[in-house]
């Protein structure tokens, strides 16, 4: 099954999830994350948990990367407990890296100090990337170009499957 988590600011209004789980054998999508942070914690190497952090909580006007991760974090972790998820085997966090995510990433990684960590920087995505996470693959597309990079999982290493980005 596929769990889609958009922003809380978009997610909010049309009553849909920005928090999920996924069991085994699950796809989370995370669509156009482009100033925002993608996070998945992989739990016993099968069960996903993942967020969708915007920079603005809804109802807030300022950006405020600490509270939002903070908020995401919190509801990851209570999922956590309620599947009886134990040990988190990799961490996943893609954003773009020219932000303030890197305390949300820090704060990720110290409540589940995971066995691995995988840190995707999407700056080279100029117009955000449509992100797909399995407990064995992460797939980035551009949405401006559509061209994608695919993540082995718990590695991080990737493969080309189209063309390469003009930075690579």
């Amino acid at each position: 099954m596929q769990i889609e988590l958009l922003e809380p600011g978009i997610a909010v209004p049309k009553g849909r999830g920005y928090v999920g789980v996924g069991d085994p054998g699950d796809t989370i999508y995370f669509p156009h994350v482009d100033s925002c942070m993608a996070i998945v914690a992989i739990f016993d190497k099968t069960r996903l948990i993942g967020g969708h952090i915007g920079a603005q909580w809804p109802g807030h006007h300022e950006v405020d990367y600490k509270f939002c991760g903070n908020q995401i974090i919190t509801l990851m972790e209570a999922n956590r407990k309620r599947v009886k998820a134990d040990a988190c085997t990799t961490l996943i966090l893609v954003y773009p890296g020219s932000t303030g995510w890197k305390d949300v990433a820090s704060a990720a990684y110290g409540s589940w100090s995971p066995d691995a960590m995988i840190d995707i920087d999407t700056t080279f995505c100029a117009k955000g990337a449509d992100i797909t996470v399995t407990a064995t693959t992460i797939t980035l597309v551009d949405c401006k170009t559509n061209l994608s990079k695919e993540y082995a999982v718990p590695t991080g290493d990737f493969e080309m499957k189209t063309k390469k980005f003009p930075n690579d």
